[in-house]
């Protein structure tokens, strides 16, 4: 029995460096992403709301590039109950939206301006609502109109790479204006308001999505020369507690 063990030591041992050396020169780099999302949802008229990102972890190796996408949609809308017959005019005024990176990457920014338009009604916007001009709602007890929308969205590759490393945040800076004219005139049944309850809701959704390309750190060929010996000699130690 004695002799089988030597013969097993011995035929495992001497495979090992020559596979060892294999691993080790396989060792290599390859690319690797890795990517992080700020984002806002909520009501608008917002002045520099902060969205934040992380930084690249240099830990992680070698950063190459970083790309950055920005999207942002403004929707509206309005709602009121009638148990009647109203009329209504509805101008959007002033909408806009903007997204932009502090410096120094303040090259990575959007914007979007919807500008002046009646909505509800007839007429140009800012003009005055009369019986004429306004948009007569009957029958409709959950009454909703979806107003206009801005959508902007781009992507940026950034240089130089030195301000995006690090362990805090990029920070974005989201501002929003909207500025609506209601005109509601008509009666209601049945005991409710008159003219209807009406009600405008402005909603934004703004997202930072930034990934980060890098060369990942090689582990050194001595950490898997290590592993490798003592892999090979636990299947040893094994078989040999197996005889």
């Amino acid at each position: 029995m004695q002799t089988r063990y030597s013969t097993l030591i011995h035929r495992h041992v001497g495979r090992w460096p020559a596979a060892a050396v294999l691993l080790a020169f396989g060792v290599g780099s390859q690319a690797a992403t890795v990517s992080f999302t700020g984002s806002y949802n909520g009501a608008t008229d917002l002045s520099n709301h902060e969205i934040n990102v992380a930084q690249f972890d240099g830990s992680l190796g070698a950063l190459q590039s970083a790309t950055f996408e920005l999207h942002a949609v403004m929707d509206t809308s309005a709602f009121a109950i009638n148990d009647g017959d109203f009329y209504m005019g509805w101008d959007k005024l002033i909408y806009t939206l903007s997204l932009v990176g502090d410096a120094p990457y303040a090259s990575v920014a959007i914007a979007a301006d919807g500008g002046a338009q009646r909505v509800m009604g007839s007429g140009p916007p800012g003009s005055v609502f009369n019986t004429s001009s306004r948009e007569r709602i009957i029958g409709q007890p959950d009454f909703t109109r979806n107003g206009p929308s801005l959508t902007a969205s781009d992507a940026f590759v950034e240089l130089p790479l030195a301000a995006f490393i690090g362990n805090g945040n990029l920070s974005f800076f989201l501002t929003t204006q909207n500025e609506d004219e209601v005109s509601v005139a008509g009666y209601q049944t049945g005991g409710m308001p008159s003219p209807a309850p009406i009600g405008l809701r402005t909603f934004i959704n703004a997202e930072v999505v930034v990934t980060y390309d890098y060369t990942p750190v090689p582990v050194p060929a001595a950490a898997w020369l290590l592993g490798s010996a003592l892999g090979l000699l636990g299947v040893v130690r094994r078989r040999m507690g197996v005889c």
